[in-house]
């Protein structure tokens, strides 16, 4: 309400495609930014976030083509330099990126967001310990930067320093205590250093935050399963099934997963097999479904069970590329 009282200003117009953009109304944004241009054709936040929203609306040449007329209009303007080294990068030119990230730090070395959009292009090159050092700077700009802690650890665990990637990812936390994803990659890590309660604790911890991070739902099925819930294990792969995420893998995990359960005793085989007979149910055609719970049966099928042993050479061979 207050910017439309100040509508004629091409700031107010530039604000107000803003906050329909975060509101989520594309149209009505857009048209904001194009008024504002229209009240000052050079007005450079209003060139960079009608860019942004091309991008966003997946209109990437277009957003290529405005972003490097902000840059020639203005090239004292290091928002346009950056936008434009995303741009790139998205279109899949990093070298050209680089340069962009480069001339926007050059003309605002304060800025985290710089920083750690360059350090994450780096580390796509390979060009791990120049990416460390473009964190570190990030977090010297603002030391509350989770992304820039959780992109470092992302290199660390990378470069196998497990004892930094830890920390890093820690940091990351400090700075946001619902960050999801930082919970669930410390989980991995925690995990694959054998700290199994401890990185069950931390999964756990994902879906306090977020109950549809499926990454963590697959990751704390694989530490459930490995200490023997397999009740609650396989509940959640089937959680992970059932909204289309990771489906071959998840597929074998619970063909390893429903013998081991079954053999536990009696209950606990009754269980299986229910659990097996609705996977059959929800996954007629799947080959394992099927050979698993014929095993239970008694029923065994020599075509299912070739099925069954190709799927998991085909799962093992994809594992190895």
């Amino acid at each position: 309400s207050y910017f439309e009282q100040i509508a004629h200003l091409p700031e107010a117009q530039n604000s107000i495609g803003n906050i329909y953009r975060a509101q989520g109304d594309n149209l009505k944004a857009m048209a904001a930014f194009d008024r504002a241009l229209q009240l000052d054709s050079n007005m450079m936040w209003a060139m960079v976030n009608k860019a942004v929203l091309l991008r966003d609306t997946g209109q990437d040449k277009e957003a290529l083509a405005l972003l490097e007329k902000a840059t020639q209009t203005d090239s004292f303007f290091s928002g346009a330099w950056h936008q434009l080294g995303v741009q790139q990068q998205k279109t899949g030119d990093p070298d050209a990126a680089l340069l962009s990230f480069e001339k926007a730090l050059k003309l605002n070395p304060d800025e985290a967001l710089y920083w750690n959009d360059y350090g994450r292009l780096l580390a796509v090159k390979g060009r791990d310990e120049e990416a460390l050092a473009a964190f570190d700077k990030a977090v010297l700009a603002n030391r509350f930067s989770k992304e820039a802690y959780f992109n470092k650890g992302l290199v660390l665990e990378k470069m196998n320093r497990s004892d930094e990637a830890e920390q890093a990812y820690r940091d990351a936390i400090r700075c946001d205590h619902n960050f999801a994803n930082a919970y669930n990659n410390l989980g991995a890590l925690l995990y694959k250093t054998g700290r199994v309660n401890e990185a069950l604790e931390t999964y756990r911890q994902v879906f306090i935050i977020d109950p549809k991070h499926l990454e963590a739902c697959f990751n704390l099925a694989v530490v459930l399963e490995d200490l023997e819930e397999y009740e609650e294990a396989a509940g959640l792969y089937f959680n992970v099934l059932s909204q289309k995420a990771y489906p071959e893998q998840v597929h074998v995990r619970l063909a390893s997963l429903l013998p081991k359960w079954f053999a536990k005793g009696k209950n606990e085989a009754k269980e299986a097999g229910r659990f097996a007979q609705g996977w059959v149910k929800h996954f007629p055609d799947h080959p394992l479904a099927r050979h698993t719970l014929n095993a239970f049966t008694g029923q065994p099928d020599d075509d299912t069970l070739f099925s069954y042993v190709q799927t998991f050479y085909n799962a093992f061979a994809d594992s190895y590329d």
